[in-house]
């Protein structure tokens, strides 16, 4: 009996020894594993870091977004279209859209009677893009039109939509005095109150009309008509000439007295180039470095 129960104890301690070994292996090979696929990963990383390859070819002030041109036809208060399409004044090509200008009819309490002047009064809309352009970095607005005429014995004006009264401003009270059949170029800009016309989801509305006084009927061809907002930002020129995407985590702008930094999250596919815009990034005077780095650790620098 005495020997059964050695033999018990016996036989126990073994198998609880071989228990220990068996989950000994099992951690040992978790470990390893481990290990092993750590050392992968970071090979990898450190395979897909050095094949990385970003490269700045310019940094530069902006103070100008690019031009928005008609969302949809105008709308004409006074005057006729009498051809084209308002495509047609998306692009600087001297072709453009054609109206012209119409005599107005006067009501009174007895009788309608025929104006003596020859009218044309049309509005469109313009629409900024407000996440690329907040309004907390806007400093004002500007509006640019190529326009012909065939008449040039009264002056053209803008006006921009107030969304606060509802209702049209003049824009530049001198107007713009035109030369008969050529083209003329006609800018206003706005930098006190603009954001009186500028809605909440950035749609600004534009009426471009005669002085109301002409007695000779016109002819008018729109070739361009664009709206912009007037900014301070940078624009830095990305190139990923590497053989994976890469993403840009921050960027540095420094000098001899300054550095410092602005988060990024910008992806560029491999063989990219593309502009990055950042309208509250304001470069210093003089002589400056900028630096680009990614996500992998790698820096791009342009002088």
């Amino acid at each position: 009996m005495l020997l059964r129960t050695t033999l018990l104890r016996h036989d126990r301690r073994g198998v609880s020894n071989v228990i220990v070994a068996m989950l000994s292996l099992v951690l040992i090979a978790i470990v390893v594993s481990n290990v092993i696929l750590w050392s992968y990963q970071m090979n990898e990383l450190d395979l897909e870091r050095m094949q990385e390859k970003i490269n700045v070819s310019n940094a530069t002030r902006v103070t100008r977004s690019p031009l928005s041109t008609p969302i949809t036809d105008y709308t004409i208060t006074a005057g006729s279209k009498i051809g084209g399409s308002y495509t047609l004044t998306k692009t600087l090509d001297n072709v453009g859209e054609r109206f012209r200008e119409e005599r107005t009819q006067i009501f009174n309490a007895f009788t309608v009677t025929t104006s003596e002047t020859y009218r044309l009064c049309l509005n469109n809309d313009f629409k900024m893009d407000l996440n690329a352009y907040p309004l907390s970095y806007i400093r004002g607005i500007e509006i640019l039109t190529r326009y012909n005429t065939t008449v040039d014995s009264e002056k053209w004006f803008l006006r921009a939509f107030n969304w606060s009264s509802s209702d049209f401003e003049v824009l530049d009270i001198q107007g713009n005095q035109p030369i008969a059949n050529q083209w003329n170029d006609y800018a206003a800009n706005v930098t006190n109150q603009w954001e009186d016309y500028v809605n909440s989801d950035g749609t600004i509305r534009l009426e471009f009309a005669d002085q109301g006084n002409g007695t000779d009927q016109a002819t008018i061809e729109i070739d361009f008509q664009g709206v912009r907002v007037i900014i301070d930002g940078t624009s830095v020129r990305l190139k990923n000439s590497g053989q994976y995407s890469a993403h840009i985590v921050a960027i540095w702008i420094t000098n001899s007295t300054d550095h410092q930094r602005y988060s990024a999250s910008l992806f560029i596919n491999s063989g990219e180039e593309t502009e990055y815009l950042r309208v509250e990034l304001n470069l210093p005077e003089g002589n400056f470095t900028t630096r680009v780095v990614t996500e992998k650790g790698n820096i791009a620098v342009f002088p």
